[in-house]
């Protein structure tokens, strides 16, 4: 049994040390992205908006409703 539950708790730790990098990751693609919505034009910015949000909104019908909700709070957090 403390094998297990040993094996369980590696098991966890690497899953957590995964979501970590994971976390980093996002971080430097919103950095990388806010910097690149800086030097757009605001036409450039808008257009990218609106097809960012169109794709969301049709890919939204083939996903998990709770997967869509967080991809748009994501993106409503980085293009305000």
């Amino acid at each position: 049994m403390r094998s297990l539950i040993s094996e369980l708790l590696v098991i966890l730790a690497a899953r957590e040390e995964e979501s970590i990098r994971l976390e980093h990751r996002v971080a430097v693609m919103e950095l990388f992205f806010r910097q690149m919505m800086d030097k757009m034009s605001s036409d450039e910015r808008q257009r990218l908006i609106e097809g960012t949000i169109a794709k969301v909104n049709r890919d939204e019908l083939d996903s998990a409703g709770y997967d869509v909700n967080l991809l748009h709070q994501q993106i409503h957090k980085l293009l305000d």
